[in-house]
């Protein structure tokens, strides 16, 4: 059987709500390469692709990726977020010299309510 060599993409589906794997072209072993027109590019028209193996490691592996790279965004997002969070915070940072460890801790308290920081680990960050 011939090998055939399909290219993937990840586009927004019709709704505009949620993404979808799309089959964009088909490449065989001697250079042709066979576009697929756009209303026929989602994976799931395809069963015969769909129900592969080959296409169900790559489905697998590609989630694991996806899920990876979300993360990655979210923390760094969260670690952008908190920096110009703390610029606007109306406390200094705890020195010893400055206040008594209970007033500053009380002044840190109201900044966090203030700005919607309910979890230690994110108000540890500060």
């Amino acid at each position: 059987m011939e090998k055939l060599r399909f290219d993937f993409a990840v586009k927004t589906s019709v709704d505009g709500k949620s993404n979808i794997v799309c089959i964009t072209s088909i490449g065989t072993p001697d250079g042709h390469i066979f576009a697929i027109p756009v209303e026929y590019q989602p994976a799931s028209l395809h069963q015969a692709v769909t129900s592969t193996s080959s296409y169900i490691k790559f489905k697998s592996k590609f989630g694991k990726l996806l899920e990876k790279l979300l993360e990655e965004k979210q923390s760094k997002s969260e670690t952008q977020n908190l920096g110009k969070i703390s610029k606007d915070f109306m406390i200094d940072k705890f020195t010893g010299r400055n206040a008594n460890a209970n007033q500053w801790i009380k002044g840190f308290n109201k900044e966090c309510e203030r700005f919607h920081i309910d979890e230690d680990k994110r108000k540890l960050k500060f």
